[in-house]
């Protein structure tokens, strides 16, 4: 795992331990590792989809979706271009990720690479130190572009 990576799984995490609540209920199996969504994106980032990774169910949180993004833009300082076009790991609340997709785009898609961030993730999670995001996707891009750009300004103060 690459520097840049590493980076956004520890930023994650500590904007996870704020975003989660219990109480989420599925209401269908709709989400299956290996599918390709469609989401509501921000703006600019109409052509961004969704991998479903992993799906665990936590006494405390629900079923969590673990999902990848692609083709987002999120400004972030610690990389030589400056912008990082995916997310490799991102766990959701069930109805989080059911209000943000819009259209299935593939069912049987082979499921990239993600244990590593996955494991960081678990161990943190179980410690009480992670947690799931709550909110739709397209808030959780948001936030993760807002912890990338805070990140910075703590490590050059």
């Amino acid at each position: 795992m690459d520097l840049t990576s590493s980076v956004v799984i520890g930023l994650a995490v500590v904007v996870l331990s704020s975003c989660t609540s219990s109480g989420d209920k599925p209401s269908t199996e709709k989400f299956i590792p290996g599918q390709v969504w469609h989401y509501d994106t921000r703006p600019g980032e109409e052509g961004s989809t969704l991998t479903i990774l992993k799906i665990d169910s936590f006494p405390e949180d629900g079923k969590i979706v673990h999902i990848r993004l692609n083709d987002i833009n999120v400004i972030n300082p610690n990389i030589p271009a400056g912008v990082s076009h995916e997310a490799e790991h991102l766990p959701m609340k069930w109805a989080s990720l059911d209000s943000s997709v819009t259209t299935l785009i593939s069912a049987d898609h082979t499921v990239p690479p993600f244990m590593d961030g996955y494991k960081l993730w678990r161990d943190a999670y179980e410690k009480d130190s992670a947690g799931v995001f709550n909110v739709n996707v397209k808030v959780t891009v948001q936030y993760l572009e807002e912890a990338m750009s805070n990140a910075i300004q703590v490590i050059e103060e």
